[in-house]
């Protein structure tokens, strides 16, 4: 995944929306990146050093202008969102044009999938 971002944007500086963004970054990029962090949890935020921007809101909800972001990043969210289709389309219009979106979903076959998809959200935390 990295290398693709690198390839992408050939190492210029990029504006980067971690969307639900929890604990902790898990790409590591060797270039130089602004990074807005949005999750509804407070105590995540809190723990992410590494943001430029936090915003504790509802990413169903925060509004961004269009073309504001080069790469946005969301990993294990989307399974948890009602409409997660209005969603993807408010990314899309975020995105710069050739701007990159990354989405994670656990595989629904591994016990994880099956965990993340069965239980609340603080259980994935404490696990």
């Amino acid at each position: 995944m990295e290398q693709i971002i690198h390839e992408r944007f050939e190492n210029r500086h990029i504006e980067v929306l971690d969307a639900g963004c929890g604990r902790k970054w898990q790409i590591k990029l060797q270039m130089p990146i602004t990074i807005t962090g949005v999750d509804a949890d407070q105590a995540a935020l809190d723990k992410r050093e590494d943001l430029d921007v936090a915003l504790k809101e509802d990413i169903q909800t925060v509004d961004f202008p269009s073309n504001r972001f080069d790469l946005i990043y969301c990993s294990y969210v989307l399974e948890h969102v009602n409409g997660a289709e209005d969603l993807l389309g408010r990314f899309k219009s975020w995105l710069k044009p050739n701007g990159l979106l990354i989405l994670r979903f656990p595989d629904k076959y591994t016990v994880f999938g099956f965990i993340t998809r069965k239980t609340p959200h603080w259980v994935h935390v404490i696990c």
